[in-house]
């Protein structure tokens, strides 16, 4: 997958109570199509301060529609609500079978400064999701193997 421009994209966490434990669905909006999206624990953060390190564990879900970037509300089938806890820009954001990487900041308000975090994910031999996060304060710039 073709890395994305700056600003271009978007990452949603939202809270999924009503169906199941109450847990944060991940959703990452790539190019085109639908978004790669994460079951996780309750109480994950994508925006970390500087040199702050975080990680977390989360199972593949199905791909989401787009609409979810925006959505909160009832769930169809009686599959609980939803609600936006989150939303943040992607700076980049690359894909392989066995791997993501993304660059994140929180969506800052006039005056703000917004942290940019760097994250990868791999698949254990669990098939769960190890999902690793380092926070920065510079400029927008390539992750690790990801060209501007």
């Amino acid at each position: 997958m073709t890395p994305i421009g700056p600003s271009s994209r978007r990452a949603v966490l939202l809270l999924h109570e009503g169906f199941g434990a109450p847990h944060i669905d991940l959703l990452l909006e790539r190019d085109d199509g639908p978004l790669a999206t994460f079951r996780a624990p309750v109480g994950i953060s994508l925006a970390l301060g500087p040199a702050q390190t975080a990680a977390f564990e989360a199972e593949r879900s199905p791909d989401h529609r787009r609409v979810y970037l925006d959505y909160e509300g009832p769930v169809s089938n009686q599959r609980g609500t939803v609600r936006r806890v989150a939303t943040l820009t992607l700076h980049a954001f690359v894909e392989t079978p066995g791997a993501i990487a993304f660059a994140a900041s929180t969506m800052p308000g006039p005056g703000d400064q917004a942290g940019i975090t760097d994250w990868t994910a791999r698949p254990d031999s669990r098939g769960l999701w190890r999902f690793e996060g380092r926070g920065r304060l510079d400029e927008p710039a390539a992750i690790a193997g990801v060209p501007r």
